[in-house]
């Protein structure tokens, strides 16, 4: 474990029993995306890497990208209110890319930005190459999320 910027960082999480629910979910998870994105059938979705952050008050994730998974998810174990919010780059917007291609209807999806509340609990999964952060933590109670891979692996 280390410390910073006001959080810490907790590697190997799930190889620790209090947390195999999170695993035996992402197994379930991993077998429904494998279904959706129609994996071939000699690979799988397995955990590449999991750890848990804990954000103190004014703690931040700084805008990141990981690249080296097909899937990069979060597990929100402690989001007390006004504990931050997921934000999301769309990295497929591009000034010349949207002139050409003008959406009709705006969502989520096509706009530059997207950012969503962290509700305690919940998972959010989503492509590995978009940049994502967690605004600052405002509140005085710890925020505490679990992070993970999601790989590709050959059967």
């Amino acid at each position: 474990m280390f410390q910073l910027l006001h959080f810490q960082i907790f590697f190997f999480i799930q190889h620790n029993p209090n947390f195999s629910f999170i695993v035996e979910d992402l197994k379930q998870i991993g077998s429904e995306i494998t279904a959706d994105w129609k994996l071939e059938e000699s690979s799988s979705l397995g955990i590449g890497e999991m750890w848990a952050t804990v954000s103190h008050k004014d703690g931040i994730i700084m805008p990141h990208i990981n690249s080296f998974g097909f899937l990069y998810g979060m597990f929100f174990v402690s989001t007390p209110p006004e504990s931050g919010y997921l934000k999301l780059e769309n990295s497929v917007y591009d000034k010349s890319y949207y002139q050409n291609f003008a959406a009709r209807d705006i969502t989520q999806f096509n706009v530059p930005t997207f950012i969503t509340a962290i509700p305690e609990g919940s998972y959010c999964i989503f492509p590995s190459h978009v940049p994502s952060q967690i605004t600052s933590n405002n509140t005085e109670e710890d925020r505490i999320i679990i992070h993970f891979i999601l790989k590709v692996l050959d059967k």
